[in-house]
């Protein structure tokens, strides 16, 4: 990270300066103004990038928040220097820069001369070693399908350090469900009904660096009046979930989902690709219409909202559509929510600024 507050600071401190000289040297001498603008450039830069780092991916404002702050305080500097400015935020993934994906201009840049400044700032922070797990329901409530059982538990893991919002490293994931049901059993002979163990447990695999688990277990058997054995869980409750984590360090994670008698999913949400990098386009897709959310697990920010459809695109190209860390899709359909997640690697900002015109 090359972005700390106090060079932001310096750079606010430098850019107030700068505007100072602008109003003691009118006119201005020839060979002050591209000094000014050269200063004036690289602060804004700095200042620009510290607000995306420290204040939109690792702070609290939001994406709209975030873009608002910047465009008045670009333009309270233009206002105030008389001079035009462009800023352009780039993203990369390490090996090649995504151009002009947002941009924003201020001011008169078509006559004087014009000074460019590039400034790269990295969108990741180094982990401290805080871990934390969080486990995400593929839907909810969950439910019976008689004959056959329970309706598959679906879920996602997320394994993940607090600073850094990135996943722990590939580790052994085991989960271990307990479901909540009934002893009366609606039979003709309640006497044959058996309360099987209400445990579900097993090993979560590997996606992505994010824990997938998937399964189902019959809870109570009883004889039907024709003699045909069935699955049943006639009165509704929680599954409480843990998972445990075991690699680079040990940490669990737990979550209860309610228990309601309805039908089994006939699809699940989909998510493709789970391990993404900025440039690329995350796919998700339900199969039946939904309004579709994607926020970040850890702060809750929405970066995508869409209404009434099937499947929606993310595209990472957009400096503020995207985020570091895990984020979450969720899409709210009839019957029910749907839930899945993929991850955001670290990735780099390149803030371009172009200063110049006719200061007054």
């Amino acid at each position: 990270m090359d972005v700390e507050p106090i060079e932001a600071i310096v750079g606010i401190s430098l850019i107030a300066l700068a505007l100072l000289a602008v109003i003691m040297v009118r006119p201005n001498p020839p060979s002050a103004s591209p000094a000014l603008r050269e200063l004036s450039a690289r602060s804004v830069a700095s200042t620009v990038a510290y607000v995306y780092v420290w204040r939109y991916a690792y702070g609290e404002l939001n994406s709209s928040e975030a873009q608002t702050a910047l465009q008045r305080w670009l333009t309270t500097i233009s206002e105030d220097s008389g001079l035009g400015i462009r800023v352009e935020l780039n993203l990369s993934n390490g090996t090649s820069v995504l151009q002009t994906s947002w941009s924003f201009e201020v001011g008169d840049l078509s006559v004087g001369d014009v000074f460019v400044v590039q400034k790269p700032a990295s969108v990741f922070l180094a982990p401290n070693g805080t871990a934390a797990g969080e486990i995400i329901f593929g839907r909810d409530p969950y439910g019976m399908e008689v004959p056959t059982g329970v309706d598959p538990l679906n879920l996602t893991v997320a394994f993940y350090d607090l600073r850094s919002r990135q996943p722990l490293d590939v580790g052994n994931v085991s989960i271990n469900a307990q479901y909540t049901c009934s002893t009366t059993c609606p039979c003709l002979n309640a006497t044959i009904c058996t309360l099987i163990d209400p445990d579900l447990s097993g090993s979560a695999q590997e996606s992505g660096f994010l824990y997938i688990f998937d399964q189902r277990k019959s809870l109570l058997t009883c004889e039907t009046p024709n003699g045909s054995t069935v699955a049943l869980c006639p009165v509704s409750g929680p599954i409480d979930v843990t998972a445990s984590y075991s690699g680079e360090t040990t940490v669990s994670a737990t979550g209860t989902g309610t228990l309601l008698e309805i039908p089994m999913a006939v699809s699940w949400l989909s998510v493709s690709p789970r391990n993404a990098s900025v440039g690329e386009v995350v796919n998700a897709d339900l199969g039946q219409t939904a309004d579709f959310s994607v926020y970040s697990l850890i702060d809750g920010k929405v970066i995508l909202q869409s209404s009434s459809v099937t499947s929606v695109s993310i595209d990472l190209s957009d400096p503020f559509g995207v985020l570091p860390g895990i984020m979450v899709v969720e899409a709210d359909a009839a019957d029910s929510t749907y839930r899945n997640a993929f991850f955001v690697r670290p990735y780099i900002l390149f803030v371009r600024v172009e200063m110049g015109g006719v200061s007054p």
